[in-house]
């Protein structure tokens, strides 16, 4: 979908770098009638697009048709959730699942680590930059 290529460039320059790889990178969409459907690739992105980013995509797309489109976000398999994933009960997932929950959760403080080094090489590259080093 050509729209959806224009909303992730925009959102691609207003989120970092890691952040857009991590939660768009493999997202598509469609529109029918009055409703954006994004597909993304498991329930545990699908959540985070939902907790978010939802209101960011809903403007990026205002901001490109002039328009507001109602933003449905689910997993490429068609599941959406209805219940953010962090509040289910974990007594109720397999082991195996709630591993993955686990992982992906440590992926996530990862990539968070991983922005705020990028930012502190940034900031030290600048310093560098304005006091000259002997």
């Amino acid at each position: 979908m050509e729209l959806w290529a224009e909303v992730l460039k925009k959102i691609s320059g207003k989120i970092s770098r890691p952040s857009f790889e991590t939660w768009f990178a493999n997202t598509t969409a469609e529109i029918n009638d009055d409703v954006m459907i994004v597909k993304a690739g498991n329930l545990f992105q699908t959540d985070w697009l939902n907790e978010r980013y939802k209101n960011l995509i809903m403007e990026t797309v205002e901001e490109l048709m002039g328009r507001t489109f109602e933003i449905e976000i689910s997993s490429v398999d068609g599941k959406s959730v209805r219940e953010p994933l962090r509040f289910q009960n974990r007594h109720e997932k397999k082991p195996v699942d709630e591993l993955k929950d686990l992982i992906n959760e440590q992926n996530v403080l990862i990539k968070k680590q991983q922005e705020k080094i990028e930012e502190l090489e940034a900031r030290i590259n600048n310093l560098e930059k304005i006091v000259i080093l002997p």
